[in-house]
């Protein structure tokens, strides 16, 4: 999953919240998702239906333009930045 900036709200801010949201619902993520065959159906509408639930929280983050009261703890901040 790739973000980009909008608004007051960076791509760190969009990664944050969809990592949260996942992990939330029990995927452990790094925006990089690789099914394979070994995944069931049911892996795979969990995953779909936890997806939503980020971009939902996400839209909210768009609509309010903050992540006020969606990010819990700290945002991303990863080594490697992009430009």
């Amino acid at each position: 999953v790739l973000f980009n900036d909008f608004g007051n709200l960076t791509y760190l801010d969009f990664g944050t919240i969809y990592s949260q949201v996942m992990v939330d619902n029990g995927i452990l993520t790094t925006g990089i998702n690789n099914i394979s065959l070994s995944h069931k159906k049911k892996h795979i509408y969990k995953f779909l239906e936890s997806a939503d639930k980020a971009m939902l929280a996400i839209n909210q983050a768009v609509k309010n333009n903050s992540t006020k009261g969606i990010i819990r703890g700290v945002k991303i901040n990863p080594i490697f930045k992009r430009n």
